[in-house]
C-alpha cells in the first residue's frame, strides 16, 4: 500500500482541501499553470486525471514529463509545455480546473500580473474551477466566489494600516465611499491585483531582513546611528530604500482602493496622508489583533495577516443600487405585464433580469471596468425581453430552406391541408375513437386506419402504433419473445438517435441470430440457421444506406417461401413506406408498400411520417392471424396512437386513393416530385427579391445543386435543384446564418464554400417572401 507521500506527493494543503470537498473530480481536465516540478500533480497523475501543465523553466517541465511517464504513461509529452503562464498555447476553455499555486505573485508589474491572470482564465472553461494561491492562512472556504462564470478559490493578502492614531477601523467587509475626483486612479482593479504587490514587497522585505540579520547581527550599528538589538527594532529601519519603495506601493494601492492621497514622504520616517483619517479594511479575526500594526520610531511595519478578497467600492455601490423584485413590480410597466402574463413568468423574468445585471457588474469589475449607475429602465427592458422569451412556446414553426425534405430535426413531413382540417375537426368535438356507432357499443381504434390500408394494399389486417421503432418492438415481442430471430449481418441498421436493430431486438426479449456477412448473405445461410428455437425470420430494408459492389442479399420472395416451408413467420421492416413508385423522380430502389405485401411476407412495418407524408406513426400490416396476436399484446396499449394522429393518418391515406392528386396535395410527395422548372422559378423569385435590396456588398448567384430526401429514406436518391447563394463582403456566412436562425421567423439554411444557401425545393412562395425580407434586415450592419 503506497504511503501518503507516494500517493499525494507534496500537494498543497489548500488544493488537497478542494479535492476532499469534491470540487476536483475524476474525468476532469486539469491544467497546472506554473507547475514547477509538479508537486501538486502526483495524485492527479496517479488517479488517471487528464493532466496538462506549463512552466517557463524547461528543467522543471522535464521533471514533470518524467513523472507523468512513470505514473500516467498514456499521457502524451505534448501535454507538458515549456511556456510562460501568460503565453500558454493550450486551446481556449480547454480545462475544467486551472491550478495557479504560488505563481501569480512572481508578476513583475501590474500589466504582467494581469496578463498572467488572463492567460489562466483563457484556458479555463466557463463554470470551471480556478485555484489561485497567493498568500495563505487556515480557512479558505469563505474565499470561494464566482467570477466570470467560473468558480474561483483565491488566497490574497489583506492591507494593514499605518499610523495607528490616524486610523478609523471599519467593521469586517465594510467599505468606504470613493471620491469621483480620483478619476482613472479609482478603477475597480482586479481584486487579486490589489494585494499581490504588497505580497511581493513583503517577500523582498523578508529577504532583506534575513540579509540584515546576517550582515549586522546582534549589537551592530543601526542606520539611525543608535545601537539596537536586531530583535527589538524593525528590519525596515535597516533598509530605508526598500522601506520607501514599500510605502510608495502601499500608498498607491490605498489611493486606488480608498481614495486617500499621499502628500509627501518624510525621509523614511513614515508618511503624511491627506484628510483626517484613512479607512482600512479589517478581517475581524481575533487572532490578528496582535498583528495589525506596529509603529516603531515613525516607520511602518507591514505584516501578512489572513487571506482576504477585496471588492471594489464602486462595484459594491452598484450592487446596492440594484432594485428589488418588489420595487420593479410597483412600476407601471410591470403592472401591465401582470395583466397580460401569468405572475409566475413575470417573477421569473424580473429575477432573471436582476441576476443578469448583478453578474454584469461583477464581471465588469473583474475586467477593470466600471459603470456609474444602474438604471431602473435598463433592468425593466431586460426583464421585458426575458418575459417575451419565456412566453414564447418551446415548439415553434421554422422555415426550412435546407432542401432536406423529410428533415428529422425540423419535424419531418408536413401534413397536407386535408389532414390538417381533419385534425382540427376531430380536436374540436367528441369522436367515435373507440365507439362502434352502428352497433352502439365499444369499438376498436385500429379500425379507423385498417379499412383504408386494406383497401390500398390488399392486406388482410392492419394497425398503427406511435412510430416504426415501436412497431418493430411490438412485433418482435409478440412473435419471437424468448426465441431466435434470424437476420442478415448486413441489415443490422442503426436509425436516428443511435437506435439500433440489435438493441430493439434485445428489449423485445427476442434473441438475435446473425447470418451471412456484411456484404453477402445467401439463402443457405438462413436455412442453416433454422432450428427448433427459431421464432422469426426478419428482413430489414436498408433505407438509410446502401452497400454497393460485390454484394448479395436474399429477396423477400425467397424468404417468404423459406418461411412457409418451415412454418416460420417472415417479417419485413420496410422503414420508410412509400405508396407510389418514386424511381421516375430520382428515388431509385425504393420498394412500394404494395410491392412489399405482394412479396408474400407475413408482417410488414414502416413509418407514417417519412415517404408516406403523414403524421408520426408506425404501420403494421400482414396476415390476420399475426395481427390479432400483435393487437392483443399488452404493449399495444402502451404504444397506441391518439385520436389526432389517427385523424391525420386517415386523411393522408385517403388521398392515396387518387395517386396523381396525392402527389400534388401531400407536401412531402410534391417536394420530391416537383419539376426542376418549378424550383428554378422560385429560385429566380428569391434572387430578384434579394437584388431589390440595393445592397452593393451582397453578391447573389443561382447554382445547380442536389436536394436530399432526409428522414433515413432514399439514401442514393438524386434530386436536382437550384440553390440561391448569397455572400456578403463584411458579414461572414456564419454571421448571416446565425442572424437568420435566431430571427423571427426562424430560417434554417445551409452553408457551403463561404456562402449561405437557400434551396427553394422545400419552400413555397409565401416563405420566399419572408426570407427576402429577413435577409434585407440581417445584412444591415
Amino acid at each position: 500500500m503506497p504511503t501518503l507521500q507516494e500517493q499525494f506527493g507534496q500537494i498543497d494543503i489548500y488544493l488537497f482541501d478542494q479535492l476532499l470537498k469534491g470540487r476536483i473530480l475524476p474525468g476532469m481536465r486539469i491544467l497546472d499553470a506554473g507547475c514547477g516540478s509538479g508537486r501538486n500533480l502526483v495524485y492527479l497523475l496517479r488517479e488517471g486525471y487528464e493532466v496538462y501543465a506549463a512552466d517557463a523553466d524547461a528543467r522543471e517541465v522535464e521533471k514533470v514529463r518524467g513523472m507523468a511517464l512513470a505514473l500516467a504513461p498514456s499521457l502524451p509529452a505534448s501535454n507538458f509545455r515549456v511556456e510562460a503562464v501568460e503565453q500558454m498555447s493550450f486551446d481556449d476553455a480547454c480545462a475544467d480546473v486551472v491550478i495557479s499555486n504560488t505563481v501569480l505573485h512572481f508578476a513583475q508589474d501590474d500589466a504582467h500580473f494581469e496578463s498572467m491572470l488572463r492567460g489562466s482564465f483563457r484556458v479555463l472553461k466557463p463554470g470551471g474551477l480556478f485555484f489561485c494561491r497567493l498568500g495563505s492562512s487556515i480557512g479558505m472556504e469563505s474565499k470561494v466566489e464566482h467570477v466570470e462564470g467560473r468558480l474561483v478559490v483565491r488566497a490574497v493578502v489583506d492591507l494593514v494600516a499605518a499610523e495607528h492614531d490616524k486610523v478609523q477601523l471599519r467593521q469586517p467587509g465594510e467599505l468606504p465611499e470613493c471620491s469621483d475626483e480620483q478619476g482613472d486612479a479609482l478603477l475597480p482593479v482586479l481584486p487579486v491585483a490589489l494585494a499581490v504587490h504588497i505580497k511581493m514587497q513583503i517577500r523582498d522585505v523578508r529577504e532583506a531582513e534575513l540579509g540584515n540579520r546576517r550582515r549586522f547581527g546582534k549589537g551592530n550599528e543601526h542606520l539611525s546611528g543608535r545601537k539596537q538589538n536586531s530583535r527589538s527594532c524593525s528590519p525596515l529601519d535597516k533598509c530605508p530604500s526598500l522601506h520607501e519603495h514599500l510605502v510608495a506601493i502601499r500608498n498607491r494601492i490605498l489611493l486606488r482602493v480608498f481614495g486617500t492621497e499621499k502628500t509627501r514622504d518624510v525621509a523614511g520616517k513614515g508618511e503624511v496622508l491627506s484628510g483626517s483619517k484613512i479607512d482600512i479594511l479589517r478581517t475581524g479575526c481575533q487572532e490578528q489583533k496582535e498583528k495589525e500594526m506596529q509603529n516603531r520610531q515613525g516607520n511602518v511595519l507591514l505584516k501578512l495577516p489572513m487571506t482576504y478578497v477585496i471588492l471594489s467600492t464602486i462595484m459594491k455601490e452598484l450592487l446596492r443600487q440594484l432594485p428589488s423584485v418588489e420595487e420593479i413590480l410597483k412600476e407601471n410597466r410591470a403592472k401591465q405585464w401582470l395583466e397580460t402574463h401569468p405572475r409566475i413568468l413575470v417573477l421569473e423574468a424580473v429575477r432573471t433580469a436582476i441576476d443578469k445585471q448583478r453578474k454584469a457588474i461583477l464581471q465588469s469589475a473583474e475586467k477593470g471596468e466600471h459603470r456609474q449607475t444602474v438604471a431602473l429602465s435598463e433592468v425593466l427592458d431586460q426583464a421585458e425581453t426575458v418575459l417575451h422569451e419565456l412566453s414564447e412556446p418551446s415548439l415553434r414553426p421554422v422555415i426550412n430552406a435546407t432542401g432536406v425534405i423529410v428533415h428529422t430535426n425540423l419535424g419531418r413531413s408536413l401534413l397536407s391541408e386535408k389532414a390538417i382540417l381533419r385534425v382540427v375537426e376531430i380536436s374540436r368535438s367528441y369522436s367515435n375513437l373507440e365507439y362502434d356507432i352502428a352497433a352502439g357499443e365499444r369499438g376498436k381504434r385500429h379500425v379507423h386506419v385498417e379499412g383504408m390500408l386494406t383497401r390500398l394494399t390488399g392486406v388482410e389486417a392492419a394497425t398503427a402504433v406511435n412510430n416504426n421503432a415501436a412497431a418493430v418492438l411490438l412485433c418482435l415481442n409478440t412473435l419471437a419473445r424468448g426465441k431466435e430471430v434470424i437476420v442478415s449481418r448486413g441489415e443490422l441498421v442503426e436509425i436516428g438517435g443511435s437506435f439500433r436493430v440489435p438493441d430493439v431486438m434485445e428489449r423485445s426479449g427476442a434473441i438475435l441470430r446473425e447470418v451471412g456477412t456484411t456484404n453477402k448473405t445467401h439463402l443457405k445461410d438462413y436455412e442453416k440457421a433454422i432450428n427448433e428455437n427459431t421464432g422469426l425470420i426478419l428482413k430489414v430494408h436498408t433505407s438509410n444506406y446502401k452497400i454497393v459492389g460485390f454484394t448479395k442479399e436474399v429477396s423477400p420472395e425467397e424468404l417468404a417461401k423459406l418461411g412457409r416451408k418451415n412454418k416460420i413467420p417472415v417479417m419485413w421492416d420496410l422503414g420508410s413506406g412509400s405508396f407510389i413508385d418514386l424511381s421516375t423522380y430520382g428515388g431509385a430502389g425504393e420498394p412500394t408498400v404494395k410491392q412489399a405485401i405482394d412479396s408474400g411476407v407475413d408482417v410488414l412495418t414502416f413509418s407514417g411520417d417519412k415517404l408516406l407524408g403523414g403524421p408520426q406513426a408506425g404501420m403494421i400490416l400482414g396476415k390476420k392471424t399475426y395481427l390479432d396476436a400483435i393487437r392483443s399484446n399488452p404493449l399495444a396499449r402502451a404504444l397506441r396512437i391518439d385520436k389526432l394522429t389517427l385523424a391525420a393518418l386517415d386523411a393522408t391515406l385517403g388521398q392515396y386513393l387518387d395517386p396523381d392528386k396525392a402527389a400534388k396535395e401531400i407536401p412531402t410527395l410534391w417536394m420530391l416530385t416537383q419539376p426542376l422548372s418549378e424550383i428554378e422559378r422560385k429560385a429566380k423569385l428569391m434572387a430578384d427579391g434579394f437584388k431589390d435590396s440595393g445592397n452593393k456588398e451582397l453578391s447573389i448567384t443561382i447554382q445547380d445543386d442536389t436536394s436530399q430526401s432526409g428522414g433515413g429514406a432514399l439514401p442514393t436518391g438524386i434530386f436536382p435543384t437550384k440553390t440561391v447563394c448569397i455572400r456578403h463582403k463584411q458579414l461572414s456566412a456564419n454571421q448571416i446564418e446565425s442572424r437568420l436562425r435566431l430571427g423571427k421567423p426562424h430560417i434554417i439554411t445551409r452553408i457551403k464554400e463561404g456562402m449561405v444557401l437557400f434551396d427553394p425545393r422545400t419552400l413555397n412562395d409565401e416563405e420566399i417572401g419572408k426570407i427576402v425580407e429577413a435577409v434585407k434586415k440581417v445584412i444591415i450592419i
